[in-house]
């Protein structure tokens, strides 16, 4: 995997004084080409990322409120000429220093601003005995970690596996295995093809969908409890004939489950005593122009309130699940995580959109080379992202506005396989086909 690179190209920087190029100077520009994948700009205006260029003792600033490239002009006389650049915060750039040569002519000097989220640095801890077809729900909490797999529990049927670690990924001491075969679907995930969206993880004490009863020969799910770190698990029953699909909960006490309930419609299920009783409220068929199904994704991050994304859009409660409206700009679906009562991040296609005042207002936070699949984020301006199935690409932003993608060694994620992230850490495949997560809980 190649990571994200910045180009080059030239920057203007002027005296205010001097309005042209007579009496014999010429023009000395130091000037920014397009750097983002799609043809934007790393540095797009001198009030967000503001940079100098000193040249033998004088120093000019980018001023220029425009959308990028920006500039800063020189007029310099023939000779040999020192110059210093001060890049923006949050950006390396090269050269930092250098001599230029004006002999007759105008001179160009080629800059390469680099945002200092390249530096992560991601380690691999592999998941015993999950294979490639062996797809997974995962989550974080610090550096207690959860993986949700399905694993053959005979010749002739699949059962359920729940793994717990305690740094970060690096290793996977407690297994558990859940009762039941032919259990493979008691979490559907974001779509029938994947179980991501299963756990959700507060420190030693985590929650996952799994099968319902140790006899049951069927799909339907139940909330399963762990408080020891993944030692071990207890049950605790959602309604009769629920399938989860997906997973999420404002705090240990407050969770909720977006199920198809009794009769095959599609429900949002809560609890707030920690799994122990649970509420059902149906969802409409449509809300606005958004159908309403399982095939999404679920963030709820504060009590009573659940942002669902489905292929077709997204829509919000604020009351359990009791009245929906349509959320976010227009043409979001797909991938969405908001850490807060204010702050939510959604995708429309490659583009990133965030709030930070629940809803009434969205900013553009950059734009990807592929639309992600799942996006974890950790405040207004953090969030990892992860490429579409079949990819291996993961984009880390810590400004809320320029992507870099992130190198994780031995990543290699086969056709149809799906990638989660959680905070600093991300699920895939290795060249060897093993699952395994690979973690930078700095990032």
């Amino acid at each position: 995997m190649t990571p994200a690179t910045s180009k080059t190209g030239p920057v203007t920087v002027e005296a205010p004084s001097q309005t042209g190029s007579g009496g014999g100077q010429y023009r000395v520009d130091f000037q920014q080409e397009a750097t983002v994948p799609g043809g934007g700009y790393w540095v797009t205006a001198c009030d967000q990322n503001p940079w100098s260029v000193t040249i033998d003792g004088l120093t000019q600033s980018c001023e220029s409120p425009g959308a990028g490239p920006v500039n800063i002009p020189f007029y310099l006389d023939d000779g040999s000429y020192s110059f210093q650049i001060t890049p923006p915060a949050g950006f390396d750039v090269s050269p930092v220093s250098g001599t230029i040569d004006v002999s007759g002519a105008g001179v160009a000097q080629e800059v390469l601003f680099t945002p200092t989220s390249t530096t992560q640095t991601w380690t691999e801890g592999i998941v015993p005995a999950l294979e490639s077809s062996s797809l997974a729900g995962f989550a974080c909490a610090g550096l207690d970690c959860y993986v949700r797999g399905v694993v053959a529990a005979s010749a002739t049927s699949d059962g359920i596996s729940l793994w717990g670690s305690a740094d970060g990924g690096q290793s996977w001491p407690e297994q558990y295995v859940l009762p039941g075969p032919n259990l493979a679907q008691s979490c559907y995930g974001s779509d029938a093809n994947s179980w991501t969206g299963c756990v959700v993880a507060f420190g030693s004490t985590a929650y996952a969908l799994g099968p319902e009863g140790a006899t049951s020969a069927t799909d339907e799910s139940a909330f399963w409890v762990t408080t020891n770190g993944g030692q071990s698990w207890s049950e605790h029953d959602i309604a009769a004939k629920v399938t989860g699909a997906w997973l999420a909960c404002a705090d240990e006490m407050h969770c909720y489950v977006l199920a198809y309930g009794y009769g095959g419609g599609t429900a949002l299920f809560s609890t707030s005593d920690g799994g122990q009783d649970w509420s059902e409220h149906a969802l409409p068929g449509m809300v606005g122009n958004v159908y309403t199904d399982t095939e999404a994704q679920m963030s709820c991050p504060v009590l009573r309130t659940c942002v669902v994304a489905s292929p077709s859009g997204v829509i919000e409660t604020t009351d359990s699940g009791a009245s929906w409206a349509e959320f976010g700009p227009a043409g979001a679906a797909g991938a969405v995580s908001c850490t807060s009562t204010s702050v939510c991040w959604l995708a429309a296609g490659t583009q990133i959109w965030v709030t930070s005042d629940s809803g009434t207002t969205w900013t553009q936070a950059g734009a990807l080379p592929v639309s992600p699949t799942q996006m974890s984020c950790m405040n207004a301006t953090s969030c990892l992202a992860v490429g579409p199935s079949g990819s291996d690409e993961a984009f880390l932003t810590t400004d809320g506005a320029h992507w870099t993608q992130q190198t994780l060694p031995n990543f290699s994620v086969a056709d149809g396989a799906v990638l989660n992230s959680s905070g600093g850490f991300v699920l895939g495949l290795d060249t060897n086909g093993a699952l395994a997560v690979w973690s930078d809980p700095g990032a």
